[in-house]
């Protein structure tokens, strides 16, 4: 576990997500915030392994971690901390659409802003 909020966990991803995964990215109305591109199924399975492979590699500046509800663990979307080309850390988030308009976004970016940044550097 990333973290917790009031109504979410916060945790690595892990290849049981795929299926889930791969619902949020291959939606044009969330990834149209992204650029539009949605992919395959196995475009998001070879993503999702690359994602993976970022939580052991050391000094990482890229993280990645699936958002889920703490009432019953289901996979709503994902959440990321990443250091951009100016060395500035970036929040991003997706959520299923069915998770759109319920307050989950501004939860989970506030509890990351209270998160020392220790738990994953």
């Amino acid at each position: 576990m990333v973290f917790t909020t009031q109504r979410l966990q916060i945790r690595r991803l892990t290849l049981a997500d795929l299926d889930l995964f791969h619902k949020m990215q291959n939606d044009q109305q969330v990834m149209r915030y992204i650029g539009g591109k949605v992919s395959s199924y196995q475009e998001n399975k070879k993503d999702l392994e690359n994602i993976l492979k970022f939580y052991n590699t050391p000094k990482n500046d890229f993280w990645v971690w699936a958002i889920a509800l703490k009432s019953n663990r289901d996979f709503i979307g994902t959440v990321a901390l990443v250091k951009n080309q100016k060395g500035e850390y970036e929040i991003g988030y997706r959520l299923l659409k069915t998770y759109w308009r319920q307050g989950y976004g501004k939860e989970e970016v506030m509890g990351l802003l209270n998160m020392p940044l220790k738990n994953c550097i």
